[in-house]
């Protein structure tokens, strides 16, 4: 409502009277469209999408659903998906994983976490093997991401202990 009258800040109570009036045909309108045709709209859906629904309705059902999908996505995608916690290392590896109905995320299952894994140790040992080759800008990046880790270290703890940064014993 307050769109309709940002326009003009200096409108008098008479054109502001009439553009509420307004707002409440349209309102009124939507109304009557939505009484009039969403009974139809909802029966049209619920036909659309009759395979899906459950019956009976009981919390068993409902119970034994929540475990298949857990169990699903758990021997999908591993833990990480399950939770909610799939992230890729690399924007480029993002690209990759997809899986083979086309959707994202193939790589986040345990064993691609794992060779991802040990794909970065194996780069970190090679980076210590050359480290005498090492540029400032790759050991900025370096420190940058121990400084990135310390701080969220930090503020997980900040968060545990209550969002308080006293009681630490220095």
């Amino acid at each position: 409502m307050a769109l309709l009258f940002a326009k003009n800040r200096h409108l008098g109570l008479g054109t502001m009277a009439a553009r509420l009036r307004l707002l409440q045909s349209k309102a009124c309108q939507a109304t009557q469209f939505i009484s009039k045709h969403g009974n139809s709209y909802y029966k049209q859906r619920i036909e659309q999408n009759k395979g899906y629904i459950q019956d009976p309705p009981t919390v068993e059902t409902c119970d034994r659903l929540a475990k298949q999908l857990f169990y699903t996505r758990l021997a999908r995608n591993g833990v990480g998906i399950v939770l909610g916690l799939c992230w890729p290392v690399w924007a480029s590896e993002w690209e990759e994983a997809g899986s083979e109905d086309g959707s994202r995320g193939g790589d986040c299952g345990i064993p691609g976490r794992y060779e991802s894994l040990f794909k970065e140790v194996d780069q970190v040992k090679q980076l210590w093997k050359n480290r005498r080759d090492l540029k400032v800008e790759d050991l900025g990046l370096v420190t940058l991401f121990g400084m990135e880790c310390f701080a969220w270290f930090c503020a997980g703890e900040i968060i545990g202990r209550g969002f308080t940064i006293t009681g630490y014993k220095v």
